[in-house]
């Protein structure tokens, strides 16, 4: 099994061109909280797959994390999926995804893609 597919989504590569993680929290404690909710996105895409069967691809979002580390807001920036249900589910969950503080109390912009691949 290909370690890159963790639990529904893909993680992205390093060098992918849709991921951006600025300022105040460094990239990886960034991806580290991210996929900390794995469980929770896959269960966002499983209950879409019900509704869409064989549903794949991927959505980029883009947030603001505060210097404390809470999302501050979220947007959507494109979707492959054109499944609104499933769209939202990720958003919400992202909303509520604690980051660490910023040491420098800087806020963070993060742009970052979910590649979700149905299970043949």
């Amino acid at each position: 099994s290909d370690p890159k597919f963790e639990a529904g989504y893909v993680a992205p590569s390093a060098d992918d061109v849709d991921e951006s993680i600025v300022g105040g929290i460094d990239r990886e404690s960034v991806k580290r909280a991210i996929a900390a909710y794995r469980k929770e996105f896959r269960t966002c895409y499983e209950k879409a797959l019900l509704v869409s069967p064989g549903l794949s691809g991927r959505v980029v979002y883009n947030w603001l994390i505060g210097g404390n580390g809470n999302v501050r807001w979220v947007e959507m920036k494109k979707s492959e999926l054109q499944l609104p249900k499933l769209e939202l589910c990720i958003k919400e969950i992202i909303s509520r995804i604690q980051f660490p503080a910023a040491p420098s109390k800087e806020p963070t912009t993060v742009f970052y893609p979910f590649e979700f691949q149905s299970r043949k």
